[in-house]
């Protein structure tokens, strides 16, 4: 099987360096950014479902692409996730954190959110933090097949 530092250039143990991403943002963003970090990961896992951040690169090299596959594998291989019997039967999140060529995060059009949220439960779980949290800077249809997306 090909590494992933092979196939996409990234290295999914490598730390996140939130100092640099915060650089472009305004106070508001930060603080949402910083919301969203804390008291909602915090929340999240209150209720036993999970909440990853990955750093997705710009790769300028394959046509200006982000690869919005490389979250799954990223969290996958960090966090051996794939040797837990039934690991789809957990419920997760993965902020993916979209970066400029410079490193930067890429805030244009918000933060989406990928999600493994078995069991209209969890579903309900998720909406109504991220309601609470965020207001209507927080989009949602509640389906398996969207994504979360939050307005920075």
């Amino acid at each position: 099987m090909t590494s992933l530092k092979d196939f996409y250039n990234v290295n999914p143990y490598e730390p996140l360096d939130w100092t640099q991403w915060y650089i472009p943002l305004n106070a508001d963003q930060k603080d949402t950014l910083t919301l969203l970090r804390r008291a909602v990961k915090t929340k999240f896992e209150a209720n036993s479902i999970h909440m990853h951040f990955v750093a997705l690169p710009f790769d300028e090299e394959q046509g200006g692409v982000y690869w919005v596959d490389l979250p799954w594998d990223v969290v996958q291989e960090r966090y051996e996730i794939r040797k837990i019997k039934n690991y789809l039967n957990i419920p997760f999140v993965i902020v993916v954190l979209k970066l400029t060529t410079s490193g930067h995060l890429n805030i244009d059009k918000g933060l989406t959110i990928q999600h493994n949220l078995p069991g209209k439960t969890n579903k309900k779980t998720v909406q109504k933090i991220m309601k609470h949290a965020f207001g209507n800077r927080f989009q949602w249809d509640g389906s398996d097949e969207q994504v979360l997306w939050l307005k920075l």
